[in-house]
Formats: structure tokens, sequence, C-alpha cells
């Protein structure tokens, strides 16, 4: 019976491996954009370092073998820094032995990992082949010699500590993942019966297409009002198709069943015809702001995965790229439009149903508008993620002691903590990177604004003064925290990193970033907002000069926002006390100020080429998938890069080809998800409650 022999076991493991690459790790390695900061003389030290310990490991077993006395004698390495077994020290002497005769000995050879070129601007990833070394098997004569298999082992290297090979267990990467037999079965079910009810939903929807043209059914089609709220969903009316005729209104299973149909839900996503309206141009601002968040993500997430983090360290710091590394004010333009919509549209519904409103029908809306999709993408992020890469960097990523895996397996103990939207203060007290699906704090967060928006939506409705006085005190009141808490941490940058009281546990988990009460500034801008324009009825006469005079600061106000840090960014340097309390407790609320220029501007009829722009009527089916978008972009990124079997070159023209394949992908997956997931629970709830 062949034998076979898995050459690889921890350290051991990553000497009996012919196919081996490296990690070359930087002690404390800076979290996101902050990466430029590796300092090169660390750099200059670990690879003096790692050439030193090169002949034993870094130019590869092989190499060392065939320097060795002899070939046949696998001694060498048994002492020394290589410390292996004499069974792994035999298969690769079996293996040396070998290069000359055999092909997959050469192919060892060829796929090991080997110092590059670039390691001084942060080419700290030296994966080698990994397909080719997965792929190697010798073909022994003598049926009692083992088989010899590659398998890519990974090693990692300390730029600081005297050892220069890290502990065992960080190389305890199980590349043989098997998938969770009950997740995956839960998967598989839901998934089974998703594609069911599509399926049987739209041969309903086709049949009685069918019947109705030729005479045997009675079309009636009604108009459906969609009164969205929240800024990440379409909120314009859009018609709902009813296929049934009068004779069949009391059968709910059929058309229960039809609210699947892919062919009706198509029909109302590309539906333009209802685009307009006085706030037609918040579709424009809901789907640039996507695009800006999956910009973002694209250059944030792609930082671990460089082969010259150095020199795109100096490329963000050009004037034009403050944009993205300002990215994050597009979350405060969601939370903007989300104040917006709720108090505009609710505010009507008030003075339409003279002040009576079903508060419960309100909150439960949110809830199952937002909740079903969310549950299904979580189901997939929890079940599937850890199993969609085969590449050095996935095996990486995703080992134990790695925050991705951490936060994935999150999932699988506090999920409900995300469909109760408090994942912003629990698990790890809302620790982004320690929580599950780290992305949907924000979810967490429109979900507590709202939860309060009634309180202040009565106040306006009931008691205008009083109604203003309240919400203006409490945007008074958040920035007055932010100032707060910028002081007492001596928080220097935007993102909210500590730089006093480290060891305290709320300084190490987003102290500013995703907190109701830090972030709930812009959310109340847009309330005000909405009240203007509810009490004004979009109907207000301004001289031209007063007209030139908003666009004029709210232009002004936006530039200064994201690119008013460029000097600190560009040259290095680190805001004094004063300014950074002044710029980072109010930047987030004047972005909010400038956004609600444009919004009235537009909304009253001062908007011009903006509000033309922003009202196209394209904007419509894309703002409809932009929810969808949001809970999936991460994944495809992930996915892509977590694919990788070479590092990245940062440049323009990859990340530019990278974000438009990132947008596509990420749209298509939306577009998939919103049509089997999404539009069937809305198309549900207003059967049976008979919304209109």
């Amino acid at each position: 019976m062949e034998q076979q022999s898995l050459l690889g076991c921890l350290i051991v493991v990553f000497v009996c491996s012919p196919c081996v690459s490296a990690q070359l790790a930087a002690n404390n390695w800076p979290p996101g954009l902050s990466a430029p900061q590796l300092l090169q003389n660390d750099l200059i030290e670990a690879r003096a370092r790692w050439q030193a310990v090169s002949k034993a490991i870094g130019r590869g077993l092989v190499t060392t073998l065939l320097e060795t006395e002899s070939i046949q004698n696998p001694s060498p390495l048994l002492s020394g820094p290589l410390q292996a077994s004499n069974f792994c020290a035999a298969d690769i002497a079996q293996v040396a032995a070998d290069l000359k005769i055999s092909v997959y000995a050469q192919q060892m050879l060829d796929a090991e990992g080997k110092i590059p070129s670039g390691v001084m601007e942060g080419h700290v990833a030296w994966y080698g082949d990994y397909t080719e070394c997965q792929s190697i098997k010798s073909n022994p004569a003598n049926t009692t010699i083992p088989q010899i298999h590659g398998r890519h082992c990974l090693l990692f290297m300390s730029t600081k500590s005297p050892a220069p090979i890290t502990t065992s267990n960080e190389l305890s990467i199980d590349t043989g993942k098997g998938l969770d037999a009950h997740a995956f079965l839960v998967y598989g079910v839901v998934c089974g019966i998703i594609g069911l009810l599509v399926l049987v939903g739209t041969l309903i929807d086709v049949l009685y297409s069918y019947l109705e043209n030729k005479g045997f059914l009675f079309g009636n089609s009604s108009p459906v009002i969609m009164d969205e709220t929240t800024n990440l969903l379409h909120e314009v009316c859009q018609p709902e198709v009813q296929l049934l005729s009068s004779s069949y209104k009391g059968k709910q299973f059929v058309k229960m069943m039809t609210a699947f149909s892919f062919i009706s839900n198509c029909k109302k996503l590309f539906n333009t015809s209802t685009a307009t309206g006085p706030l037609s141009c918040v579709n424009g601002l809901r789907v640039l702001s996507m695009w800006w968040v999956i910009q973002g993500h694209t250059y944030v997430f792609i930082i671990s995965f460089l082969d010259n983090v150095l020199e795109a360290g100096q490329i963000v710091q050009r004037f034009t790229f403050q944009a993205i590394l300002n990215g994050t004010f597009s979350v405060d333009t969601f939370f903007f439009m989300s104040g917006l919509l709720v108090a505009f549209l609710t505010l009507n519904q008030l003075r339409e149903k003279e002040g009576k409103l079903n508060w419960c029908m309100f909150y439960f809306h949110r809830y199952w508008r937002l909740t079903p999709v969310y549950a299904f993408v979580l189901m997939i992020f929890t079940t599937m993620m850890l199993h969609m890469g085969d590449s050095p960097a996935y095996y990486y990523f995703y080992n134990g002691n790695s925050a991705l895996y951490e936060t994935v397996s999150e999932c699988f103990t506090t999920w409900w903590a995300n469909l109760l939207y408090i994942n912003n203060y629990y698990p790890n007290y809302g620790s982004i990177n320690r929580q599950c699906m780290g992305w949907t704090w924000y979810l967490a967060n429109d979900m507590q604004f709202y939860l309060i928006s009634p309180i202040l939506l009565w106040f306006l409705y009931r008691f205008r003064l009083i109604g203003v006085i309240i919400t203006s005190s409490l945007t008074f009141a958040c920035l007055l925290i932010r100032m707060l808490l910028v002081i007492i941490y001596q928080i220097k940058t935007l993102g909210g990193a500590a730089t006093r009281k480290t060891s305290d546990i709320y300084a190490q988990n987003d102290l500013l970033y995703n907190k109701t009460y830090t972030r709930i500034a812009p959310f109340l801008v847009g309330i005000l907002t909405g009240f203007v324009l509810y009490r004004s009825h979009c109907r207000v006469r301004l001289h031209k000069g007063l007209v030139l005079l908003g666009w004029s600061i709210a232009i002004a106000t936006g530039l200064s926002v994201v690119y008013g840090l460029y000097s600190y960014n560009h040259n290095g340097t680190i805001m004094n006390p004063e300014a950074a309390a002044i710029y980072i407790s109010t930047a987030r609320f004047f972005w909010g100020v400038a956004l609600a220029w444009v919004v009235f501007a537009c909304a009253t009829g001062y908007g011009g080429l903006v509000n033309q722009f922003l009202s196209w009527k394209v904007w419509a089916p894309l703002g409809r998938l932009t929810y969808c978008a949001y809970l999936v972009h991460p994944i495809i990124i992930f996915m892509y890069y977590m694919n990788q079997q070479t590092p990245i070159h940062f440049t323009d023209l990859n990340m530019v080809y990278l974000f438009f394949g990132n947008l596509v992908a990420s749209y298509f997956t939306a577009f998939v998800v919103s049509m089997t997931v999404e539009a069937p629970m809305l198309a549900l709830e207003k059967i049976i409650f008979k919304r209109q």
C-alpha cells in the first residue's frame, strides 16, 4: 500500500516543507491607512537578520541541503536552528537526492518562497508559488519509499524580536477546514427554500400574464406607495404590478407566491417613472455615497495585501487622495439622509392623518424592512466566509489568531446582537474589529436614531419651537461629547484612536467612531432640514444673491471638511490639541450642514444643474440596490483579496481597476439578493398588512 507524507507541522512543518513562503511582520503594525508609518530602519534590520538565517530557511530547505557535505546524510537537519525530526529529515534528504533526476524535486525548489526585491518598500509577504507547491507529488519507483506531497506553509518573522521565527501556534494553520455540518445544512435548506419560492412565484406570474393576455383574466393595476424612511432604501413611490384579476384577490396564497416573482420584482426595480418629486435628489446622493463607501473600503482593506506599502504611503499623501482618506463622511451622508427622510415623510403623514399614526407599525415596518435580508447575508457570512478562499493570504488571515477569523467566529455566538441592532455596544464594547460583520455598526446606529425619532417628530409636529430647541440641544450635546472625549483621551485623528488613557477599555474599542451619542449630529441636521421642507411645502422664494451665498458657503464648508487636513496628512504632523478638539468635534456636523443646503436648494428649485444630475432617473434603480450593496460589498472585496496567490502592487491604475471591479461585482450580487430576498419580503408585508 502506497504511503504518503504531507510535509509540514508547526515550526518543523516549515522546516520539512520544501515549498515555503514567508511573511515578515512588523511589531505593532499600524492599522488601516497608517501603514506608511512603518519605519524603514526596521525593514533594513529585518532584511539583514533574515539574510543571516536564509541559508537554513529563507533560501529554502532544499537549497540548504545541496550545500551540505552529503545530501544523503540528514544529520545537519537534526540540530541547529532547524530541529527537524528523523522522519522529516529523511524526507527532505530524499527530495534533495532527487533534485537531479526528478521533476517534482525541481518544482519544490522552484515553488519555495525566496527573498524578493522591494523589501525596503514593504514587500514583506513572500508566498512563493502556491498552486505549484500544492500540486507537487513524487513518483517513487520503490513502493517502500513514501510518496512526498508538497504543502504550502507560512513562516512569520518579527522585525524587532531577537528570534526571527514566531511561536509555533502562529503557524498552526488548518488548510483543510471542513464545513460545519449543521451550519451548512441550515444554509442549504434556507437557500433551497428561497430558490424554490422564486421559481414557483415566477412560474405563477408568467402563467397569469399569459392568461391575462389571452383575455381569460382582467388585470387590475393600482399604485402602491412606498414610504421608506431610511437612507439606504429607495423612498419614492413605485407601482406594484398586480397580475391577478379582481376575482382572485381573495386567494392570499397565490398573491404571496407572486411576491417572489423574479420578473415582477425586476420590473419594480427598473421602473423609473416615479423617480421624481421634491426629494428626488436623494437618489443621486444615496448612490454616490454608496460608491464612496465601496471606494474607501477598496483602499482600506488592501493594505495588508500589498507588496509596496511604503510606496502606497507616499501616494496617499497627495492632495487628490484626501477625498478617499476622508471617505468616512460618506456614512454621515447616510445619517443625514435618514434624518431628512424620516422627518419629511413622517411629518407629512401626520399632517394628512391629523396627527394620528400607528407608531407600532412605524417600528415594525422599519425592522421588517431591514432585518430579513440582513439575516440572510449574516447567515452567508457566518457559514461560508471561512470557506471562500484558497491562497496563502487566505490561510494567513483566517487562521485562529487573526482579527478576521475572530470577527467571523463572533457571528456564531453573538449574531443576535446584530439582529437586535446593538452591535455597536455589544460584544466587546462595540469594537468594529471584534464584532460580527463589523461594517454593520452603521445599521445599529441608524436603527437607534430611528427609535428616538418619534419623540422629536411629535414635538416638531405639535410644538414646533420646543421641537426645534430639543433637536438643536441634542445636536449641541453630541458636539460637546465629542469634544470632551477628544480632550480627555487626547484623540488626534478623525478615526478616534486614543493617545492617552490607552489602557481604558473604552479607549481600546472605537471610542468615537460608532457610538450613538458621537454620530447622531448629521441625523439631527437631517431632521431639522426635513422639518423646514415640511413647513415650507418645498416652496421658498430666495433672492439670487442669497442663493449664490448659500451655495458658496456649502461648497466651501464641504471642501474644508474633506480637504482641510491636507497639510497634516501631507507633512505627517499631528494636530495640536486645540485644533484636534475643534475639527474632530465639529467636522461631521458641518458636513451635514453642507448637505442640508444642497438638498434644500434642490427641493425648492434652486439646485440647477446639481439637481438635474442628482435627480437623474438612472439613479433610481441603483438607489433601490443600495442597502443590499452595503451589506454584501465587504464580502466581495475580501473574497477577491484573499484569493490572491501573490501580493498586490499598489498603483493608481490598479486601484481604479479594482474599484470598478468591486463596484460592479457588489451591485450584481446586491441585485440577486434584492430580487430573491429583499423585494419579496417587502411585498409580503404589503399583502399581509395591506399597506398602501
